[in-house]
Protein backbone atom coordinates (compact mmCIF):
# COMPACT_ATOMS: atom_id res chain seq x y z
CA UNK A 1 0.00 0.00 0.00
CA UNK A 2 2.77 2.03 0.80
CA UNK A 3 4.48 1.75 -2.40
CA UNK A 4 1.45 2.58 -4.51
CA UNK A 5 1.19 6.06 -2.71
CA UNK A 6 4.44 6.45 -3.14
CA UNK A 7 4.86 5.70 -6.98
CA UNK A 8 1.65 7.62 -6.99
CA UNK A 9 3.08 11.04 -5.71
CA UNK A 10 5.88 10.59 -7.94
CA UNK A 11 4.21 10.56 -10.95
CA UNK A 12 1.57 13.03 -10.15
CA UNK A 13 4.48 16.13 -10.88
CA UNK A 14 5.33 14.58 -14.15
CA UNK A 15 1.64 14.78 -15.12
CA UNK A 16 1.33 18.11 -13.74
CA UNK A 17 4.44 19.44 -15.95
CA UNK A 18 3.39 17.56 -19.23
CA UNK A 19 -0.30 19.35 -18.84
CA UNK A 20 1.00 22.48 -18.67
CA UNK A 21 3.15 21.91 -21.12
CA UNK A 22 1.14 21.13 -24.13
CA UNK A 23 -1.59 23.71 -23.11
CA UNK A 24 1.13 26.10 -23.08
CA UNK A 25 2.32 25.30 -26.16
CA UNK A 26 -0.88 26.66 -28.46
CA UNK A 27 -3.12 29.94 -28.49
CA UNK A 28 -6.36 28.65 -30.60
CA UNK A 29 -8.86 31.19 -31.19
CA UNK A 30 -12.28 29.74 -32.74
CA UNK A 31 -14.71 31.91 -34.74
CA UNK A 32 -17.63 29.73 -34.72
CA UNK A 33 -19.92 29.07 -37.89
CA UNK A 34 -19.37 30.77 -41.24
CA UNK A 35 -22.57 29.21 -42.30
CA UNK A 36 -24.16 28.28 -45.44
CA UNK A 37 -21.91 30.33 -48.18
CA UNK A 38 -24.26 30.64 -51.28
CA UNK A 39 -22.74 30.25 -54.60
CA UNK A 40 -21.16 32.96 -56.55
CA UNK A 41 -21.42 35.37 -53.38
CA UNK A 42 -18.37 35.57 -50.57
CA UNK A 43 -18.65 35.63 -47.13
CA UNK A 44 -18.77 38.53 -45.12
CA UNK A 45 -15.26 39.77 -43.70
CA UNK A 46 -14.39 39.14 -40.26
CA UNK A 47 -11.56 40.29 -38.23
CA UNK A 48 -9.62 38.83 -35.49
CA UNK A 49 -7.40 40.33 -33.21
CA UNK A 50 -4.43 38.41 -31.32
CA UNK A 51 -0.80 39.54 -29.79
CA UNK A 52 -0.15 42.53 -32.00
CA UNK A 53 -1.99 41.62 -35.37
CA UNK A 54 -5.20 42.15 -36.96
CA UNK A 55 -6.42 39.36 -39.17
CA UNK A 56 -8.80 39.89 -41.79
CA UNK A 57 -10.53 36.68 -43.37
CA UNK A 58 -13.23 35.58 -45.86
CA UNK A 59 -14.60 32.82 -48.24
CA UNK A 60 -14.93 33.15 -51.30
CA UNK A 61 -16.84 30.09 -53.81
CA UNK A 62 -14.49 29.28 -57.04
CA UNK A 63 -15.20 27.63 -60.04
CA UNK A 64 -17.21 24.38 -59.00
CA UNK A 65 -19.79 23.74 -56.38
CA UNK A 66 -17.76 22.46 -53.45
CA UNK A 67 -14.55 24.77 -54.26
CA UNK A 68 -13.82 27.86 -51.82
CA UNK A 69 -10.79 29.89 -51.67
CA UNK A 70 -9.74 31.07 -47.80
CA UNK A 71 -8.23 34.62 -47.89
CA UNK A 72 -6.55 36.23 -44.91
CA UNK A 73 -4.34 39.11 -44.27
CA UNK A 74 -2.13 39.91 -41.49
CA UNK A 75 -1.53 43.96 -40.95
CA UNK A 76 0.36 45.40 -37.54
CA UNK A 77 -2.70 45.99 -34.63
CA UNK A 78 -0.92 49.44 -33.68
CA UNK A 79 0.03 51.01 -36.88
CA UNK A 80 -1.76 49.61 -40.00
CA UNK A 81 1.46 47.63 -41.86
CA UNK A 82 0.99 44.59 -43.67
CA UNK A 83 2.81 41.59 -42.33
CA UNK A 84 4.97 39.83 -45.20
CA UNK A 85 6.37 36.76 -44.24
CA UNK A 86 3.45 34.10 -42.45
CA UNK A 87 4.10 30.63 -42.13
CA UNK A 88 0.95 28.59 -41.86
CA UNK A 89 -0.99 25.16 -43.34
CA UNK A 90 -4.59 24.44 -43.22
CA UNK A 91 -6.32 21.56 -42.26
CA UNK A 92 -9.90 20.55 -43.09
CA UNK A 93 -12.17 17.96 -40.92
CA UNK A 94 -15.36 16.83 -41.45
CA UNK A 95 -18.06 16.68 -38.54
CA UNK A 96 -19.72 13.00 -38.43
CA UNK A 97 -23.23 12.72 -40.58
CA UNK A 98 -26.38 11.42 -38.39
CA UNK A 99 -25.51 7.60 -39.44
CA UNK A 100 -22.16 8.00 -38.50
CA UNK A 101 -23.41 9.70 -34.91
CA UNK A 102 -25.41 6.51 -34.13
CA UNK A 103 -22.48 3.91 -34.81
CA UNK A 104 -20.86 3.92 -31.66
CA UNK A 105 -16.99 3.87 -33.47
CA UNK A 106 -17.08 6.94 -35.34
CA UNK A 107 -17.46 9.83 -32.79
CA UNK A 108 -14.89 12.30 -33.67
CA UNK A 109 -14.19 14.18 -36.54
CA UNK A 110 -12.34 12.53 -39.67
CA UNK A 111 -9.31 14.45 -41.23
CA UNK A 112 -10.05 14.89 -44.71
CA UNK A 113 -7.28 17.29 -45.92
CA UNK A 114 -4.14 17.99 -43.69
CA UNK A 115 -1.09 20.72 -45.14
CA UNK A 116 -2.71 22.50 -46.98
CA UNK A 117 -0.15 25.64 -47.75
CA UNK A 118 -1.30 29.08 -49.12
CA UNK A 119 -0.80 30.83 -51.93
CA UNK A 120 0.44 34.86 -51.67
CA UNK A 121 -1.11 37.26 -53.77
CA UNK A 122 1.84 39.80 -54.18
CA UNK A 123 -0.65 42.67 -55.34
CA UNK A 124 -2.83 42.49 -51.92
CA UNK A 125 -0.08 40.48 -49.29
CA UNK A 126 -3.13 38.03 -48.35
CA UNK A 127 -2.96 34.40 -48.68
CA UNK A 128 -5.24 32.52 -49.99
CA UNK A 129 -5.75 28.66 -49.66
CA UNK A 130 -7.38 26.93 -52.30
CA UNK A 131 -9.54 24.05 -51.35
CA UNK A 132 -12.47 21.44 -52.58
CA UNK A 133 -15.09 19.46 -50.23
CA UNK A 134 -15.65 15.80 -51.17
CA UNK A 135 -19.40 16.39 -51.04
CA UNK A 136 -22.32 17.98 -48.55
CA UNK A 137 -22.06 18.65 -44.83
CA UNK A 138 -20.96 20.47 -41.79
CA UNK A 139 -16.76 21.04 -42.33
CA UNK A 140 -13.82 22.47 -39.61
CA UNK A 141 -11.36 24.13 -41.06
CA UNK A 142 -7.90 24.99 -38.87
CA UNK A 143 -5.27 27.25 -39.89
CA UNK A 144 -2.26 26.83 -37.85
CA UNK A 145 0.33 29.90 -37.49
CA UNK A 146 4.06 29.08 -36.99
CA UNK A 147 6.04 31.99 -38.35
CA UNK A 148 4.77 35.81 -38.63
CA UNK A 149 7.27 38.39 -39.99
CA UNK A 150 9.96 36.13 -40.60
CA UNK A 151 10.44 35.52 -37.14
CA UNK A 152 9.08 31.95 -35.24
CA UNK A 153 6.23 31.98 -32.68
CA UNK A 154 6.49 31.21 -29.10
CA UNK A 155 3.24 29.51 -29.16
CA UNK A 156 2.08 28.26 -32.12
CA UNK A 157 -1.53 30.10 -33.37
CA UNK A 158 -4.60 27.95 -34.37
CA UNK A 159 -7.59 29.90 -36.21
CA UNK A 160 -10.36 27.32 -36.50
CA UNK A 161 -13.92 27.67 -38.11
CA UNK A 162 -16.78 25.59 -39.35
CA UNK A 163 -18.59 25.80 -42.78
CA UNK A 164 -21.95 24.49 -43.65
CA UNK A 165 -22.36 22.70 -47.39
CA UNK A 166 -25.81 22.06 -48.65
Amino acid sequence: MKQKVIRTLRIFPVLIFLGVLVSGCVSSYNIGNIGMIEHGKSSAVQELYFDKYKMKMHVIPFGEEYEYIYSISLKDKYDGTVIKKVKSTMNIKKYPTLAMRRDRHHHSKQMIKSGIEPITDKLSNDYDYKYKFNGKGKYELTIKLTEIDGKELEKDILVSFDQEVK
